[in-house]
């Protein structure tokens, strides 16, 4: 992995000075917080202007196990930009920040034919389709870059990324924006039963940002979803998520903390040390979900798999990562067809 720069000044975003007159600086940080998120920022009350300068990582420290998964990778904790590491493996592809995982499927599109339906199993503790902060429109525009992004561009990524325009919550957002179909159909943990959602672009704005637009969704919930273009669905069985699907090729992402959250972004107590039925509880939801795939005629195209520090210890990394390559490796030499694109 080479490091990545984004050349070009950074382009603040402008307050609305009618709405910010009677707020303190502090006032304007914390109620932006909702829609610039897990980013850097700096607010020159002044010049009526927001600077975004990219994803804050601090999150990253909470794991005091950091360094342990890091050398699994053979990174240290010297490394600056952990959170810019990703890999192309044989079998899937790797990242630390779950937003590079929309670079490899920007890759996994090139592909595809051109009209052909994106289908993703998404494994996750969290959906990744908040607002992102892309100027709505076809192409989609970088407001901080004043950049194209194109979802299927690999390079446009870096910039989206790095910039702090997509992040880790928001990247498969962007996805919805593309004229072709786009099913995601997300494995997660406490739903009682499927949930089926059409999903439709839309616009967020923000009472203190001065003529600023960004790029949304928004989710109606329907009982069938044939002949929507668009659509999300959700459950803790993957069984229910491929039984009434349209196709039989899709894309897998997993995210570490479907599997073993530990921190979710936030602080614990010192001196954590993980339990050993974390492990156990994964185990359960790793052999359920390739026991129910095998029960489906389906073709994986392709696999990514973040680590998500701050989210899944690093403790677990190696544990959880030698275990998927297995159960991957194996899926492939049985009679279910795997491509490897």
């Amino acid at each position: 992995m080479t490091e990545i720069t984004i050349a070009g000044k950074a382009f603040p975003l402008k307050l609305n000075a009618k709405t910010c007159q009677k707020l303190s600086e502090a006032q304007i940080s914390q109620e932006l917080l909702p829609l610039i998120r897990s980013n850097v920022y700096s607010i020159d009350v002044d010049k009526l202007c927001v600077f975004i300068d990219g994803p804050d990582t601090s999150y990253h420290s909470l794991d005091p196990y950091l360094e342990t998964g890091l050398e699994y990778f053979g990174l240290n904790l010297k490394f600056d930009n952990v959170g810019q590491f990703w890999s192309v493996k044989d079998a899937f592809d790797v990242c630390m920040e779950d937003s590079w995982c929309g670079r490899f499927l920007a890759t996994h599109l090139q592909l595809l034919p051109a009209n052909g339906p994106v289908n993703i199993i998404h494994l996750d503790d969290h959906t990744d389709m908040m607002s992102t902060l892309m100027a709505p429109g076809r192409p989609l525009i970088n407001p901080l870059t004043d950049h194209e992004f194109q979802p299927t561009e690999p390079a446009d990524w870096d910039d989206a990324i790095i910039s702090g325009a997509i992040g880790i919550g928001s990247f498969l957002t962007s996805f919805y924006n593309l004229e072709r179909p786009v099913h995601i159909m997300h494995l997660r943990e406490g739903l009682p039963s499927l949930e089926k959602y059409r999903v439709q672009p839309a616009v967020r704005t923000h009472r203190l940002l001065e003529e600023a637009s960004f790029f949304d969704i928004q989710l109606s919930q329907e009982t069938d979803l044939t002949g929507f273009t668009h659509t999300y669905s959700s459950s803790s069985k993957i069984s229910d998520l491929l039984h009434d699907a349209n196709s039989q090729r899709y894309v897998v992402h997993i995210d570490l903390d479907y599997f073993i959250n530990d921190f979710n972004g936030n602080p614990v107590a010192s001196g954590y040390q993980p339990s050993a039925s974390l492990r156990e509880a994964a185990d359960q939801k790793m052999n359920a979900f390739f026991d129910g795939l095998q029960e489906f005629d389906v073709t994986i195209d392709r696999w990514m798999i973040a680590t998500s520090p701050g989210f899944c210890s690093g403790y677990h990394w190696q544990y959880l990562m030698e275990n998927l390559s297995e159960r991957i490796n194996r899926l492939s030499s049985a009679n279910f067809k795997f491509s490897q694109t």
